[in-house]
């Protein structure tokens, strides 16, 4: 039996998991920092049991083709090298995406529905008829986050006392006691207009 027959071809989704595992490991034993422990091999796509190896060799089928003998379990599957060259920017996304630390805020408030009105300049009296696009967005930072990044606390304690107010792509942190200051001139400045005009 030749080894095109022996092999089984990878689908675009168990090609794209090999992939992903492959590039990870990779970073891995190029970051002297981590301390992490080395990302293991996808699992064999023929058996699905854990791969302590894999080595990849030339297809008999036509020159674009891969054969990667994986062990323990000694299975082979084919994929095509030009497909793969083709994933590797998805793959190297779905990896940085990975890198990227998670945020500690949580949105509790945005106007994406209802975007607010383009600024006409100082001299130009607003309308509704502006132009509106945008976002403007709080945040706060719940309860059941720590200092030590661990997530143990309740999610129905009180936020930690700083909100986060994104304007577009503009973001600005207030403390508490700033958010109170702008509460109470939000809240007197609603109070004299009174119901909308």
């Amino acid at each position: 039996m030749t080894e095109q027959a022996e092999a089984m071809k990878l689908s675009g989704d168990q090609l794209l998991a090999l992939m992903v595992a492959s590039e990870r490991r990779n970073r891995q034993s190029h970051d002297d920092s981590s301390t992490a422990p080395i990302t293991p091999f996808a699992p064999c796509a023929v058996c699905d049991t854990a791969v302590d190896s894999q080595k990849a060799t030339l297809g008999m089928a036509d020159v674009d083709e891969r054969v990667l003998t994986v062990g323990p379990c000694g299975h082979r599957m084919s994929y095509n090298r030009k497909v793969a060259e083709q994933m590797a920017g998805r793959v190297q996304k779905i990896v940085d995406e990975e890198k990227k630390p998670v945020s500690v805020w949580g949105t509790i408030c945005s106007l994406e529905e209802d975007p607010p009105y383009a600024y006409q300049r100082s001299h130009v009296l607003p309308s509704e008829a502006d132009p509106r696009g945008g976002d403007v967005q709080l945040a706060e930072v719940p309860s059941h986050i720590t200092r030590d990044g661990r997530d143990d606390q309740p999610e129905d304690g009180r936020p930690w006392p700083w909100l986060r107010v994104s304007l577009n792509s503009e973001d600005a942190v207030l403390h508490a006691r700033q958010v109170r200051e702008v509460w109470e001139s939000m809240g007197a400045w609603l109070q004299q207009v009174g119901e909308e005009r």
